[in-house]
């Protein structure tokens, strides 16, 4: 799955059904952590616009590896920043007040840095608990 130009997708807080781009799909329900609303790596990873031929995970550093366009980032679960690469060096290190985490086997992130670290907006609908992330 690949995220189209100018796509939405809605996560609701303790609802593991989400809508990206219209389409509808299940998987572990977002949480909020500490202020912070996290979502699995992977719908995640749709939901700013990379499909699964640029998601990868790294056992032996167990880092995250999300590619999109010319942006790579890496992200280590328990770590509170994210390395931005270009062509294989880092080339900027970003700092989020809240760090991935490993939930029952899977890779929860904190939505906000890993979306604006990949120019993507992020909205938050308080009465209805959703996440919205939106991207051109």
């Amino acid at each position: 799955m690949v995220a189209q130009a100018s796509s939405e997708a809605r996560f609701i807080i303790g609802n593991g059904t989400y809508s990206i781009n219209g389409e509808i799909k299940t998987d572990a329900a977002p949480y909020i952590k500490d202020g912070r609303t996290f979502l699995p790596l992977r719908y995640a990873a749709y939901a700013v616009g990379i499909g699964d031929n640029s998601i990868a995970w790294q056992d032996d550093i167990q880092t995250a590896i999300l590619c999109k366009a010319e942006k790579t980032i890496a992200i280590t679960p328990g770590e509170n920043r994210i390395l931005v690469l270009q062509n294989g060096e880092v080339s900027q290190t970003l700092l989020s007040d809240a760090a991935p985490e490993i939930v029952q086997g899977r890779v929860m992130l904190p939505i906000r840095a890993i979306a604006e670290s990949l120019d993507c907006d992020v909205q938050w609908d308080g009465p209805s608990q959703t996440a919205i992330i939106k991207m051109d």
